[in-house]
Parts: C-alpha cells; sequence; structure tokens
C-alpha cells in the first residue's frame, strides 16, 4: 500500500512539472499566465521624454555660456556671489561709577564732565555714614617718627590720618560705630597703648556718586582726563 501511494505521489510531481512548463498547451491544457503585462505597457519609456519649457520661464539669452564639454571653448565662470555687508560688531556697554565725591571733588571734576556727551554721566545723591577712628596726635615732626617706631615694635597697625583737622596724626583703625572704636581702644590698652583716643574722623554727611550708566567703547576713549582728575583715591569702578 505504501509503494502504491510513493508511486501516485511521484506519478502527480511529474504531472504537475509537466503541465507548468506549458508542454500541454497543445493539448489544451494550459497553465494560467503569472506575468502582468499591463504593468509593462504602463511603463514610461526615456526614450519618449522630451525637455520643454515651463510657462513663464524666459528661454536662455542669445550668447549665454555653454556647459562645460558642450562646445569646443572654455566655459565662462559663473558670476561669484555678492558677499552679504557684515555688520559692525558693537562693543558692550559697561556701567561705571566713581565716589563717593565731595563738594570740593565735585567742584575739580566739573570742567572735565563738561567734555563729556551730556547724557552719558549722571550724580547722584548717597548719605555717607560718620566714621570713627582710634587716633594718636597732633605730633611735631619728630614725636610722630617715634610714635611710629613703637608701634611697629609692638606689631600694632596704623597710618596716617586723613582729616586735615587731625594731621599730623595716627590712625589705629576706623570704625562706622563709636561703640565699635571703644572696644577697639580697649584692647590696643592691653597692648601697651596709653595715649591713644576715640575721635570722630568725619561726621555723617550728603555726597555725590557719579555714574556712567551706560559707557560704550567710543566714549570709554574718552575717560582718560576724568581718571586722571579722580585720581588714584577714587578710580571708576564697575556698578
Amino acid at each position: 500500500m505504501l509503494r502504491l501511494l510513493v508511486i501516485l505521489l511521484v506519478l502527480a510531481n511529474g504531472a504537475y512539472f509537466v503541465w507548468t512548463e506549458r508542454w500541454l498547451d497543445p493539448l489544451g491544457f494550459a497553465a494560467p499566465s503569472v506575468s502582468e503585462p499591463q504593468r509593462m505597457a504602463g511603463q514610461i519609456r526615456p526614450q519618449d521624454l522630451k525637455v520643454t519649457l515651463e510657462s513663464g520661464v524666459p528661454p536662455p539669452l542669445a550668447g549665454a555660456s555653454a556647459p562645460a564639454g558642450a562646445g569646443s571653448g572654455p566655459a565662462s565662470a559663473p558670476a561669484p556671489y555678492a558677499a552679504a555687508p557684515a555688520e559692525a560688531a558693537s562693543a558692550p556697554s559697561a556701567c561705571l561709577q566713581a565716589g563717593p565725591l565731595d563738594a570740593a571733588t565735585l567742584a575739580a571734576l566739573k570742567p572735565v564732565l563738561a567734555t563729556l556727551p551730556a547724557a552719558s554721566w549722571t550724580l547722584e545723591p548717597v548719605v555717607e555714614p560718620a566714621r570713627w577712628t582710634v587716633y594718636m596726635g597732633k605730633y611735631d615732626a619728630a614725636t610722630l617718627e617715634r610714635k611710629k617706631g613703637e608701634l611697629a615694635r609692638k606689631n600694632i597697625a596704623f597710618d596716617p590720618i586723613a582729616a586735615p583737622a587731625l594731621q599730623p596724626g595716627l590712625s589705629l583703625g576706623r570704625y562706622s560705630a563709636e561703640g565699635n572704636a571703644r572696644a577697639a581702644l580697649a584692647q590696643l590698652a592691653s597692648r601697651g597703648v596709653s595715649t591713644a583716643k576715640v575721635v570722630l574722623e568725619r561726621p555723617e554727611g550728603r555726597v555725590q556718586l557719579l555714574k556712567l550708566p551706560a559707557a560704550d567703547a567710543a566714549l570709554q576713549g574718552r575717560l582718560a582726563p576724568l581718571r586722571s582728575a579722580l585720581g588714584a583715591k577714587l578710580p571708576l569702578k564697575a556698578c
């Protein structure tokens, strides 16, 4: 039985092969076609394509250079693109200020400020707090030098007093409150300083703050006279 089944399968496969190879077409047993001729008929034939000008596009001018390799003469080079105008890079502006300025300093600065654009600077009133100092003085020249030597040997810092009414003398420290100055005096007394005292070096007052809110590169190039008039003690600095 099994042998018969194998023989039938072999015969069936052979018949299918003969049928698909279209050997039975003359006998009317044609196999269906698997090709799609309609797709071939719908394909674009490149040999039938034609290049035409689009409506509204002007034809090339007479005498225009031919593409490279199309003629005997050399192809003309395309015109270079016009460079876009470069925008000038503006230097960033800076806010500068100096002060506080008392009336005398401000009066000396007025001629220099008059040379600058009027809208480039302003004067802002500010309150300058009182300043207290631990003071030694007034001394003659010889006594002043002797006191400096004594303080140096005790490793106590000092500097010349700033207030004209207290010169010549020495300041052993400056404070915004009288109580802080007196506490410092007590510490100095424990280190052997017996002749110092607390004085008001500068009372509270109203002064001016010079401000240049938007100093660009052009304005900053004109500030040398102003810096010179302000001096090292009142430099222009960032706001």
